[in-house]
């Protein structure tokens, strides 16, 4: 029965961080603001949520990989006891497994950042669908296809280059927060980079009147495999694969 109420407890964290995600975004919508600006505010209310119920599970410690992977047995039994499997991230024959798990934890602000973005883009489609058949002031969502991500942001992930190639070339100490910033901004950005990607996919598979099981198909395998589809999305700053990078879109969203 324990893990019952672990799945539980699951269940009601994830129910809570959607619905203050949800009621920012509500509340952003209700302002005015466009589909980017209350997927932000619903970003930064999950991450004003989630930030101190992380460091909580620290008590205020540095964290090392055994609190880190303490805490994920404990939050999430089932997936480190696969993760655990022979070949998987805890086969100590590995000979990278001490960078992989130095990165996962030194890239944990990045993961919650990602998290509070899927967890507030989930709440604005639940919203919108709910709440604009109670008030004409909430638009109707603009489709997973028509979503961009917003040009300056590509200065984000350049930024993390940058930090990345110069803690590499100037011989810094291990561990220096040039070099860690510069992992967490990859690692958001990128994410965010990987969803537009999928975002041109959808595009194209709708304008194609692809079946939709053979959408679900190519969504599964491009899941595997995110480098093209964050190529794909980091491409689009420039190349505008759609063509839909007009003032007419937001009017329209």
């Amino acid at each position: 029965m324990d893990w019952l109420i672990v799945i539980g407890i699951q269940l009601l964290f994830f129910g809570v961080v959607l619905t203050v995600s949800g009621l920012a975004v509500l509340f952003a919508l209700l302002r005015g603001a466009k589909p980017n600006g209350a997927v932000l505010a619903g970003a930064l209310a999950c991450g004003l949520l989630m930030v101190p119920l992380v460091l909580s599970q620290f008590n205020g410690k540095n964290p090392s990989w055994a609190d880190m992977q303490a805490t994920m047995e404990k939050n999430f039994p089932n997936l480190m006891s696969a993760l655990k499997s022979p070949g998987g991230p805890d086969d100590k024959a590995d000979p990278s497994q001490a960078w992989v798990e130095k990165f996962y934890i030194q890239t944990t602000p990045a993961s919650v950042a990602v998290a509070c973005v899927c967890f507030s883009f989930l709440s604005y489609y639940i919203v919108s669908a709910f709440f604009r058949r109670l008030s004409p002031r909430i638009p109707k969502p603009i489709l997973f296809s028509q979503w961009v991500i917003p040009e300056p942001l590509v200065f984000g992930f350049i930024a993390g280059a940058l930090l990345k190639i110069a803690a590499k070339f100037l011989s810094l100490p291990e561990d220096n927060w040039e070099d860690i910033l510069g992992s967490n901004l990859l690692v958001f950005f990128g994410s965010l980079y990987t969803m537009g990607g999928f975002s041109i996919i959808a595009y194209y598979l709708q304008k194609w009147n692809v079946p939709s099981a053979f959408r679900f198909v190519c969504y599964v395998i491009l899941f595997i495999l995110c480098g093209p589809l964050f190529c794909l999305g980091l491409l689009d700053v420039w190349m505008d694969f759609r063509k839909i990078k007009s003032p007419t879109l937001e009017k329209t969203a």
